[in-house]
């Protein structure tokens, strides 16, 4: 059969024809390529869903375990039972302000806050047990720790000062002026009582079997180790509780001078809450006690003749009764 050549008017209708069957490919290919994407994308949002709601599911069954599941590992984590920490968690939003945010509630938050100082624990740990961000656990943290600290009003206790017909025998001869009550470490000095050196110090020193004091030196070491053990302890319970105060911290002064009243504050709501605290054994024997000479500090004769003339009003007294 002969080729005849077509007409520009036939060439025209060719092209056209031809246009529109690459262009109906083309929509073809289109609507394959998009119809797959859209499956995947419909797939992996189920995907997205199904990875949220295992994760809600581990955070809240950790939560769980830890505040409601088992009374043990609550004391363990959060340094406090069960019932405390749910009483604490009623004062940090009623009066501190904490809130439920949109993801976390406020109990999680506290958990996390207190897991943190209780153990010392870095936030790349605590994002890993909580299955959260390290970012969201250093922003509760800082919220946690300024609720914490609005509860000052409610747990700080005021001292009292110790008055001269004071009944408790611990206390009675320390209450001239203020000074602090030093171990041997420290120069006896303007503000800075310490006991006789080269004489027993320690309370296990007069303990079981070992005779009582012999002389006025050693009388006055044992009721000045009597009174500065009150102070030891309390520093004891507050490191023996809070991790973060037993070693250097990565968080800067300011914050680090708030954590530590953060930590007093809720010592003391742990001391008012709790019937049985956990730590309150005989902190002293298993004190490290350790000593720093401190050279700043001057011998003073007037200090020392007033500590002379305190020793020997013990000794005194101790044989007129």
């Amino acid at each position: 059969m002969d080729l005849q050549p077509l007409s520009g008017i036939e060439y025209i209708i060719l092209v056209e024809i031809l246009f529109q069957q690459v262009l109906v490919l083309l929509i073809c290919l289109f609507m394959a390529s998009y119809g797959h994407s859209l499956r995947r994308r419909c797939q992996n949002r189920r995907e997205v869903r199904y990875r949220m709601s295992v994760q809600v599911s581990k955070i809240i069954s950790h939560l769980h375990y830890i505040i409601n599941d088992n009374g043990s590992v609550c004391i363990d984590k959060l340094k406090m039972d069960r019932n405390a920490f749910h009483t604490l968690v009623l004062f940090t939003k009623d009066i501190g302000g904490l809130t439920d945010s949109k993801s976390m509630s406020s109990s999680e938050k506290l958990a996390m806050f207190l897991n943190i100082l209780a153990h010392h624990e870095k936030n790349r740990s605590i994002k890993v047990d909580y299955i959260r961000s390290g970012w969201s656990v250093s922003q509760d943290f800082n919220e946690c720790l300024s609720a914490i600290l609005k509860l000052a009003p409610l747990l700080l206790v005021n001292p009292k000062p110790v008055l001269e017909d004071g009944i408790e025998d611990r206390w009675k001869w320390f209450e001239v002026g203020n000074y602090y009550l030093c171990d041997g470490g420290y120069t006896n000095g303007k503000g800075f009582l310490s006991p006789y050196r080269c004489y027993r110090y320690w309370l296990k020193d007069w303990r079981d079997d070992n005779p009582s004091p012999r002389c006025k030196e050693e009388l006055f070491n044992m009721r000045h180790a009597r009174a500065r053990n009150v102070i030891e302890r309390a520093f004891g319970l507050l490191k023996g509780r809070w991790g973060i105060l037993r070693s250097s911290s990565w968080y800067s002064i300011n914050i680090h001078n708030r954590i530590i009243s953060a930590c007093c504050l809720i010592h003391n709501f742990i001391r008012r809450e709790m019937e049985v605290d956990p730590l309150d054994i005989d902190i002293e024997e298993q004190m490290e006690y350790q000593h720093e000479n401190v050279n700043v500090i001057e011998s003073s004769e007037e200090w020392t003749t007033w500590r002379d003339e305190l020793a020997q009003s013990m000794w005194n007294t101790r044989f007129n009764n």
